[in-house]
């Protein structure tokens, strides 16, 4: 039997990775990330200079109306003004569009050729980039969403840790009135994270934090109360089979979801059992297991640290409710 990683183990052994051999992994996409900043301050300098320019040069304009030009040629002159200043807006929203463009495909393939060598730290741990279509249904069948047609993913990883297999998928979801209806609603942006369960049990049940940010419930599952208070307070309880639904949520459970620490800083948090599984759906505005920073050199630590502590933290989960336990939690 494998023993399991300690989390000072992973982190003591991610630094040395870190050290070792990622580093000397990415070291050759710092040419292409000067590269792209030093175009990127060229582009703001232009950009800030016919502003500048446009923004002085019609009162300047008016000044000489009387001396020099006709009305005319001030109408002239402000409407090119006017059509400057629109396309200089245009320039400055397309070069922010480009340069995330940029950043997220120098981080992909900075993903891409550190990925192996990262993920050895946490045991099997796997990473895809946008590849969860197809398994998404279990998002409306667990009620965690009752609505959405069309989605976007990003990172998603899968591990086992303690024997429990876990997903941690980072995904924005929409929903429109109809499937030919390009206008879209995003009602959620944030992560889902789908564990194995500790205990068997046949129905479904959810847990809603009160924030407001969730769409209506579904209508198969009845409301129901439970006996802490200060739970009640803080989350709403829907379930189509209420003595299940007080076994799954225990004492302990409550406890444990009433002092969880805000993932990612998340703004809002759901949970559900379904089908043997515990998945969660925490809202944030975030861009989570970030890398490829523009403006910071590419072996800057602090990236690659935040990174491995946000899987961490998912990883702890799995301490956190005991779900390697087969017994009550």
């Amino acid at each position: 039997m494998v023993e399991e990683k300690t989390y000072n183990q992973m982190r003591k052994e991610f630094s040395e990775l870190f050290s070792h051999e990622i580093s000397k992994q990415i070291k050759y996409f710092e040419h292409d990330r000067k590269a792209r900043l030093r175009q990127d301050k060229l582009s703001i300098t232009i950009l800030i200079c016919f502003t500048v320019l446009w923004v002085c040069l019609f009162p300047f304009l008016i000044m000489l109306k009387n001396a020099f030009f006709s009305t005319n040629i001030i109408y002239t002159a402000y409407i090119v003004y006017v059509g400057v200043i629109c396309i200089l807006c245009y320039k400055w929203i397309y070069f922010n569009h480009d340069r995330n463009k940029v950043k997220k495909e120098l981080e992909n393939k900075i993903k891409s050729k550190i990925m192996k060598t990262f993920s050895k730290c946490f045991g099997y741990l796997k990473w895809e980039n946008g590849g969860y279509k197809g398994r998404e249904k279990v998002f409306i069948e667990s009620s965690l969403f009752t609505r959405f047609n069309s989605s976007e993913y990003d990172d998603i990883f899968y591990g086992t840790y303690k024997g429990v297999n876990y997903e941690i998928i980072e995904v924005q979801l929409y929903s429109s009135l109809t499937p030919s209806t390009q206008e879209r609603d995003r009602i959620f942006k944030g992560v889902i994270v789908n564990l194995d369960m500790n205990k068997s049990f046949h129905g479904n049940t959810c847990i809603f934090q009160n924030c407001g940010y969730l769409e209506s419930y579904n209508n198969k599952l009845r409301k129901t109360t439970m006996e802490d208070i200060e739970f009640e307070q803080k989350f709403e309880v829907y379930t189509d089979d209420e003595v299940e639904a007080r076994y799954l949520i225990t004492p302990s459970f409550m406890e444990h979801l009433k002092n969880m620490k805000t993932l990612f800083y998340a703004r809002g948090l759901r949970c559900s059992f379904y089908n043997n599984r515990l998945l969660f759906a925490l809202k944030t505005s975030r861009d989570i297991f970030s890398l490829g920073k523009l403006d910071v050199a590419i072996n800057d630590p602090s990236q690659f640290y935040r990174m491995f502590d946000e899987i961490l933290s998912v990883i702890k989960l799995i301490d956190y409710f005991k779900l390697d336990q087969r017994i009550g939690m």
